[in-house]
């Protein structure tokens, strides 16, 4: 058996249901007379450099459900960044993304401008990262108008605490966090001998509870955020192209339809009665987590399959409900987590 990251979806709808932002296919744009247009291509840094130079102010922008959220730290400039964002989002995206127009352009205040926190992003990269090899990524968070740091372990975040003692950067403009504060609070758990599934979106936002066997397609397209335009959004329901085999409990599901939700890191599989039969989760609470921690908590864990590199450990959680994990072999880490229903459905 091939491992989940290779049975379930094509790479590239991975990547654009993650980040919604792909292209249908390789287009190459001239440039139009429009400030800051770059290949095409919004939301690169060099484009958000440019617009701070063109923008009073300017301390980035978000985008969510084609709604433009600007961030700038002196409103009096929101006539002047309107004038030069609406028509630069139009063209870079026109023909090529699920959101082809801005619906709506909201305006936030900020502390600190685009050209600030590009500094202290730069000042505080090359000392973090000598200081710690634990620290996983350094980014800017716009909505937050704060550069992020997030490192593996409390050790890791001592030693980044005391580089960032020493810049020249006011302290609510830096966010440190570890793996274990970045974890979600609620794990999937057994309810009335049912298995709930706690269902978040990629800001950790809880949108609702996947039951396994009984969730319909409907009821979880209506749970997540719409796509602008479907016939731009590769993540639609659509016949998969493989998916994990249980190898334990009454049936191993042949699901008819996958489905990945706008805005979230799951592949969802449904079954000839459009229900609910595994949840592949990109984000899990287990993922890097180790074999002898997941062990602690599901004792019955067992392994079923392995091929080069990898191996596949199951359990039964419940009659009807089971875990499968997909282990790297040279650290015992979790690398894939997915449930599935091992019961016949009922439409």
């Amino acid at each position: 058996m091939r491992r989940f990251s290779l049975i379930l979806l094509p790479p590239l709808i991975l990547i654009c249901t993650a980040i919604q932002s792909c292209t249908q296919s390789p287009v190459t744009m001239s440039s139009p007379d429009i400030p800051c247009f770059f290949d095409g291509v919004i939301g690169q840094w060099k484009q958000k450099d440019c617009l701070a130079k063109e923008i009073p102010g300017f301390a980035g922008y978000t985008e969510r459900d084609c709604i433009m959220t600007v961030y700038l730290t002196s409103l009096e400039q929101e006539e002047g960044a309107r004038a030069i964002l609406e028509p630069l989002y139009r063209e870079s995206r026109a023909g090529r993304y699920e959101c082809e127009s801005v619906t709506r352009v909201e305006v936030r205040k900020a502390r600190y401008t685009w050209l600030q926190l590009r500094q202290w992003h730069s000042d505080v990269s090359d000392p973090i990262l000598m200081a710690s090899k634990g620290v996983a990524a350094i980014s800017i968070d716009e909505e937050k108008n704060a550069v992020d740091l997030f490192v593996e372990e409390e050790p890791d975040a001592a030693r980044a605490r005391e580089v960032l003692a020493g810049l020249d950067a006011p302290k609510d403009a830096m966010i440190l966090r570890t793996r274990a504060e970045m974890e979600r609070p609620y794990m999937a758990q057994v309810r009335d001998g049912e298995l709930m599934i706690p269902a978040f979106l990629m800001d950790d936002q809880q949108v609702g509870e996947l039951v396994l066997g009984k969730t319909t397609l409907a009821q979880t397209e209506s749970m997540f955020p719409k796509a602008p335009s479907p016939r731009f959004y590769e993540g639609r329901p659509r016949k998969p192209e493989g998916y994990p085999k249980a190898k334990v409990g009454e049936v191993s599901p042949k699901p008819k339809l996958v489905f990945n939700p706008r805005g979230s890191m799951y592949a969802l599989f449904f079954d000839e009665n459009e229900r609910l039969v595994i949840v592949l989760d990109y984000s899990g609470v287990f993922l890097g987590k180790t074999v002898a921690e997941v062990s602690e908590m599901y004792p019955g864990l067992r392994k079923t399959d392995r091929e080069e590199g990898y191996y596949e450990m199951q359990t039964e959680l419940t009659p009807c409900a089971a875990l499968m994990l997909m282990v790297r072999e040279q650290s015992d880490e979790i690398s894939l987590e997915a449930f599935v229903y091992t019961c016949k459905t009922k439409r």
